[in-house]
């Protein structure tokens, strides 16, 4: 796997922009976060993220305790994660960022992990590993400032590679959902700021047919719930080969007071002669005939805020007995 035409999709930060406004102290002690990477093989990597207020009205963001990658999959330069974790911090504050912001921020890591090692030739590693460093900072973020930051989201869904032999076909990069906010639901079919996404075009290509369509209930139950994800469908008439980089199949985002997690990711493959389709696992390459489908449904966003108890009828002299038995 390379996905070689992520290279200029993969974010940078703006060079100018507003004047950088303070930014609210995440309190005495600091705050923390834990998420993961799925490996191939069901493994999974610690992403850890500690945030610390700095006297100068900057943070100090802690990775030092992420996992050291045994496959090396996964590797990814301080420079990435820098970008990612200022792109967490302007969605948790509801401005526009720009490389003024990373001045403010010191950045910890430690080169036996996969946070300062070197990075991977495949590019929808590195997408995934920033997008999990951008959810791990939103995450301590929100513990920080739960009536103000949204739950967790998507925020890499599922990058689709399909080949002819070695010409490239086509590049997708699908949506997941937004993590529900204080104010709002989540968005669905949210592209986040870490890999732009093309949907919902279809492209036109001849021997494939491409279809589409928010994944309905996929997002987390809320007071305000998460965005849904989308389903993507791919239909063969003659044989290609895929390159699947997804994750959020077993650790789907957190929600926030008692709201939910969404569905997670999950890609299933029927072949013409199989009865049903079955499950495909993170990280494959996958052979697909004339007369395959290929189904991907990506992980929602999570709720946000406790949903309440719904209609409850309760009866106290039940429980109590009434006056009349006294």
């Amino acid at each position: 796997m390379s996905f070689a035409a992520l290279r200029d999709r993969l974010p940078v930060l703006p060079s100018d922009g507003d004047a950088l406004e303070p930014w609210p102290r995440v309190g005495r002690g600091g705050v923390s976060f834990s998420d993961d990477l799925t490996l191939a093989g069901g493994e999974r990597l610690g992403v850890r993220v500690r945030i610390t207020d700095r006297a100068d009205g900057g943070y100090e963001i802690d990775l030092r305790d992420c996992d050291v990658d045994p496959s090396g999959r996964f590797g990814l330069l301080p420079p990435r994660a820098l970008v990612a974790s200022v792109l967490a911090l302007g969605h948790a504050l509801g401005r526009p960022v720009h490389a003024g912001w990373a001045a403010a921020i010191e950045l910890l890591t430690l080169p036996d992990t996969f946070i300062g090692s070197d990075e991977p030739d495949d590019l929808a590693a590195v997408a995934l590993g920033m997008g999990r460093i951008y959810d791990a900072v939103l995450g301590a973020l929100a513990n920080a400032w739960p009536g103000r930051v949204g739950a967790g989201s998507c925020s890499v869904g599922t990058i689709v590679e399909l080949r002819d032999g070695d010409r490239l076909v086509l590049t997708e990069v699908l949506p997941g959902g937004e993590g529900g906010h204080p104010d709002r639901p989540g968005a669905s079919a949210w592209s986040g700021p870490i890999l732009p996404s093309s949907w919902p075009d279809a492209p036109t290509i001849d021997g494939l047919l491409v279809e589409g369509e928010r994944r309905a209930g996929s997002g987390g139950v809320g007071k305000h719930g998460g965005g849904d994800g989308i389903t993507r469908r791919y239909s063969f008439t003659r044989r290609m080969l895929a390159c699947l980089a997804f994750d959020r199949v077993r650790n789907p985002p957190h929600g926030l007071d008692r709201a939910g997690p969404p569905r997670g990711t999950e890609v299933l493959l029927q072949r013409s002669e199989d009865e049903r389709p079955r499950a495909v696992e993170p990280w494959s390459i996958v052979e697909l005939p004339a007369g395959a489908r290929l189904t991907v449904h990506t992980c929602g966003g999570a709720g946000w805020g406790f949903p309440g108890y719904g209609e409850i009828e309760w009866d106290p002299s039940e429980w109590f007995g009434s006056k009349k038995d006294s």
